[in-house]
């Protein structure tokens, strides 16, 4: 189950590799594209919950018939394993009326949610609600040690990709999210940042990664507003990363891509004024950079514009200007050598099977 289309590309990935083990296991989940293109029965879709989570609060009545279908759902079906992947309001929401329904069977989370976000008591509920925890950043192994949850390290499968294509068109990317509420509210912010840089240099162009079909209306009008620039829609996102020769993108897993890539980029979001002020005053997310990626790294990877300054298109296309290319290309190489995985015979693949008592020996 997943809410996402990084956590959908996750799922799909993991049911290919069980699939190679185990073909004959039947798989049902809240589903997105790359899980319904491997066949997998559909309980619902995942673009029922891709959404931010004040607007699942704010439709709290439909959220919750909706997560009430699934666990009834599974409930019925009494599979040995659930994996919920990313998705964290989604997941923890479901785990806890699972467990409160009785359900006995193996319940695994796959992506930690963010442990350093300073909501109390987040370790101890994913102790609680989850069996395993599938872990893709290196770092959490050691804040759950000595934790009763049992956690894994496994290399994200994104790092197995290699660059192989080259482009001597010099392209812009701008990934801009995946949810339609990220696209309303801060795309149009974001194009005017690109199309500003796109001014100093004539003879870039400037391609919007579309991250789903149902998004590409929302682009097309953001696009609009600006009649005179070169800018093209692009839906095949590996391609994109392939041809990329510099980026602005949203945080996210998209991050971790374009550093498997080296594109330098500029990570960036147009925040609203008051969720800025709540993160940074009354959650006190003060420290040095706040995208995951530079997390981890404990250094930058890629420059931000987040919660350290506010966004404007000005200051983004000032720091796409003055991106450090040769800097950030060694600070790539340094973060996936940091991410690799040490044992690459293991995987999630074979730990869902194992939990199932599935795995072939």
């Amino acid at each position: 189950m997943t809410g996402e289309i990084s956590g959908d590309q996750l799922a799909s990935d993991l049911i290919s590799r069980i699939r190679q083990v185990r073909p004959e296991i039947e798989i049902q989940g809240v589903c997105g594209p790359g899980m319904r293109g491997l066949g997998v029965k559909q309980v619902l879709k995942m673009e029922t919950f891709q959404t931010f989570f004040p607007v699942s609060i704010l439709l709290a009545p439909w959220f919750s018939m909706n997560i009430n279908h699934i666990k009834q759902a599974i409930l019925e079906l009494n599979p040995k394993v659930c994996v919920f992947v990313d998705a964290s309001f989604l997941s923890f929401t479901l785990a806890s009326r699972l467990r409160k329904a009785g359900f006995k069977g193996k319940i695994i989370k796959m992506v930690c949610p963010a442990t350093w976000w300073p909501d109390h008591g987040r370790k101890q509920k994913l102790e609680k609600l989850f069996d395993v925890l599938i872990s893709i950043f290196p770092h959490e192994v050691a804040f759950f040690q000595n934790s009763p949850l049992a956690v894994h390290y496994f290399e994200h499968p994104l790092f197995q990709k290699e660059k192989s294509q080259t482009s001597s068109q010099l392209i812009l990317a701008l990934f801009p999210g995946s949810r339609p509420i990220e696209l309303r509210f801060g795309i149009h912010k974001l194009l005017k940042a690109c199309v500003l840089y796109q001014q100093r240099h004539p003879e870039v162009l400037i391609q919007v990664s579309c991250a789903a079909l149902e998004l590409k209306t929302l682009i097309k009008k953001a696009i609009t507003r600006f009649p005179k620039a070169n800018i093209k829609i692009e839906t095949n996102t590996a391609m994109l990363l392939e041809r990329a020769k510099i980026a602005l993108a949203k945080p996210g897993t998209i991050n971790l891509e374009l550093a498997q890539y080296q594109i330098p980029t500029l990570i960036a979001y147009p925040l609203y004024h008051w969720t800025r002020w709540l993160m940074l005053g009354r959650l006190k997310l003060v420290r040095p950079h706040h995208a995951m990626i530079n997390f981890v790294y404990e250094d930058e990877v890629f420059p931000e514009l987040l919660l350290n300054e506010l966004f404007t298109p000005e200051k983004a296309a000032y720091a796409l200007e003055n991106l450090d290319a040769s800097k950030i290309r060694t600070a790539c190489q340094s973060l996936i050598q940091k991410l690799k995985n040490p044992d690459p015979d293991q995987s999630a693949a074979n730990l869902v099977l194992h939990s199932m008592n599935m795995l072939t020996p």
